[in-house]
């Protein structure tokens, strides 16, 4: 059955795209997601840019360095892209409340357990850096993502996804202990090295490369030399069935500094 047009206005569709989410059609549960998700961006674009963009106008410019200018100018460049987004996707977002603009945490589950790797990505970040919007009035997105989030990041990690092996590496090295991944996953060393050895794979020569040795000299220090081994010999596996020995391309370049992890296409 086809997905309605695109642009239909969300609060017509979501119900049916819930239902056939639930029943494990794979493009509706992408589609609510990225639907839900792309209100979400409305809702935050219409809520604090527009009010950053006035401060930026109202402040003088006398006397402002050119290296000052360029960077006023970028940042007008990028509030507009956004004001431009939110103006183009109004008409989705048309008619919803804040609850239905809160489902992308759930939306993000299905469409992740699923396989697409933009939710999975969303869905495991949005436990990593700050706290979902709406959690306090569902309590059982909570279970559901420590049932849910290690699973749906090694699945992603199998299909070559460099995103999730940078956020699962950091929770397992308990860089962010107090994020919610991090207190699923726990401090794990060995599970740390195993991750943290495929990104120094896909660095390889690159400016991160002296970091990720550093790291993992340390953490190898930490753990069991039969540890070591079993992990170095995941690490070059994965590297080769999972990502085709290929580093990160741009525009993600290392693939190694993300902290949005719930955003659209397109910003």
């Amino acid at each position: 059955m086809p997905l309605p047009p695109p642009g239909t206005p969300l609060k017509d569709i979501r119900a049916e795209l819930e239902a056939r989410a639930q029943a494990g059609d794979t493009e509706a549960a992408s589609r609510l997601f990225r639907d839900t998700q792309r209100c979400a961006d409305v809702r935050r674009i219409n809520t604090t840019v527009s009010r950053m963009a006035q401060r930026m106008l109202d402040q003088k410019t006398d006397g402002i360095s050119p290296e000052a200018a360029r960077g006023r100018e970028k940042m007008f460049a990028e509030y507009d892209k956004q004001l431009n987004f939110a103006r183009d996707n109004a008409a989705v977002c048309e008619g919803l409340s804040n609850d239905d603009v809160n489902q992308v945490v759930p939306a993000a589950m299905q469409a992740a357990l699923l396989g697409d790797t933009m939710a999975a990505d969303c869905y495991v970040g949005s436990g990593m850096y700050g706290t979902p919007q709406g959690l306090l009035d569902h309590p059982e997105w909570l279970s559901n993502y420590k049932q849910n989030a290690v699973t749906i990041a090694n699945a992603a990690i199998d299909r070559g996804d460099w995103s999730m092996v940078s956020m699962l590496a950091n929770a397992y090295g308990a860089n962010f202990f107090a994020s919610l991944l991090g207190q699923v996953t726990g401090h794990d060393p060995v599970q740390a090295y195993r991750l943290l050895k495929l990104r120094g794979l896909g660095a390889a020569n690159g400016p991160a490369a002296d970091f990720m040795n550093r790291e993992l000299t340390m953490l190898g220090n930490e753990i069991p030399a039969d540890a070591k081994a079993a992990g170095d010999a995941w690490a070059q596996r994965t590297f080769q069935t999972a990502f085709g020995s290929t580093p990160p391309t741009p525009p993600s370049g290392s693939g190694f500094n993300f902290t949005n992890a719930c955003h659209s296409e397109g910003l």
